[in-house]
């Protein structure tokens, strides 16, 4: 099998027989860096039954999964938005939220975020979806390159709703008009004892 280093990307041929069916840690002759190989069974890299991808559950190489298994491990909250993913032609192990080839799945994580929110705790949502949210509205995570987050404006009304409604309220405070005049009372007397005093 072909595998490239996710560090420093030299390319490199593994007999398949040393990993077949394993998950196994190399290090890299060039970079010295540990690269992770996943060695495709012969049923997973003909793919007969649809299975491709693989996703780093927990820490954990999962998989091979169908497509229709991903959305049930989304649905789960197993996998989300800083989840790693790989099938067989892609360079290295990527975060669903930071790959083009993923955006399929990103989508789904996504608009579980915005529809299921009770699933995952209020606390965690946008995390789990790699967005930041300031209470008015949402964003991507700036330290991932997720970039723009296309969504369709069902999911983007259930954000925004999300985002407001969970956001810290502004304390109303009608004792600051009261504070002010104290204070500058305090400040009137105060002005009068030294003038007082000092003439």
């Amino acid at each position: 099998m072909r595998h490239t280093c996710e560090h420093c990307a030299t390319r490199y041929e593994i007999p398949d027989e040393r990993v077949a069916g394993k998950f196994v840690k190399v290090r890299c002759k060039v970079c010295r860096a540990t690269m992770h190989v996943v060695g495709l069974r012969p049923l997973d890299a003909a793919a007969r039954d649809g299975a491709v991808w693989w996703c780093a559950i927990f820490g954990t190489p999962h998989g091979p999964y169908r497509e229709d298994e991903i959305g049930s491990l989304v649905s789960s909250g197993d996998l989300h938005a800083r989840t790693r993913m790989w099938c067989a032609g892609m360079v290295g192990w990527e975060r669903v939220c930071e790959s083009a080839t993923l955006a399929w799945v990103y989508n789904d994580v996504i608009a579980r975020a915005a529809t299921d929110p009770r699933t995952l705790g209020i606390g965690n949502v946008f995390d789990r979806a790699a967005l930041l949210s300031d209470g008015a509205g949402y964003f991507p995570d700036p330290t991932l390159k997720s970039g723009i987050v296309v969504l369709d404006d069902d999911a983007q009304r259930e954000l925004a709703r999300l985002a407001a409604r969970h956001a810290p309220k502004p304390r109303a405070s009608w004792l600051a008009p009261l504070y002010a005049a104290a204070a500058g009372l305090g400040m009137v007397v105060g002005g009068i004892t030294w003038f007082m005093l000092g003439a």
